[in-house]
């Protein structure tokens, strides 16, 4: 499924280039909303975890926007891996919003958390490993935070590179 979701990720975008006259058309929060939509459905969960999506109006350049698309894929992916085990109900609240040169993406779940005593700056996993590089890729910064209660993970950036 993880490297399904990668190349449908850019498989949207690519869809999205050949139809824009220009790369600068591409409308950036729609295509994180339909991505975050298409993810979400691909996932098969059936009724039993839900998803809550805010993306507001996000001018941002095709340069940060590819890798973006696939840092959204890897969230999804280690949620619904890791996050609902046993067929647990659920739910995932999924944000990004831009102000001046500031994005801020929030991704949520109230699943099982964390296991105690994980350092995930340290920790080796491929999905963790892609995450750092596509985040440090953007010039942002990630704060993974969770407990028993789920998980959440911040992700500052510029909209543009630079």
């Amino acid at each position: 499924m993880e490297a399904g979701d990668r190349v449908r990720s850019m498989a949207m975008i690519y869809d999205r280039l050949q139809r824009a006259e220009d790369v600068r058309d591409i409308d950036a929060a729609e295509y994180i909303r339909s991505l975050a939509d298409a993810v979400f459905r691909g996932a098969g969960t059936d009724s039993r975890v839900s998803m809550r999506c805010d993306v507001g109006e996000a001018d941002i350049d095709i340069d940060t926007l590819v890798p973006l698309g696939l840092i959204i894929n890897e969230l999804f992916s280690n949620a619904f891996k890791h996050a609902f085990p046993g067929g647990r109900k659920g739910e995932i609240v999924f944000s990004l919003g831009c102000q001046g040169e500031a994005c801020t993406l929030v991704f949520s779940d109230n699943g099982v958390g964390l296991p105690a005593g994980i350092d995930m700056k340290s920790s080796r996993s491929l999905g963790m490993t892609i995450m750092d590089a596509l985040v440090k890729q953007i010039g942002g910064s990630m704060r993974i935070s969770g407990g028993g209660g789920g998980t959440s993970v911040e992700i500052k950036f510029p909209p543009r590179l630079l």
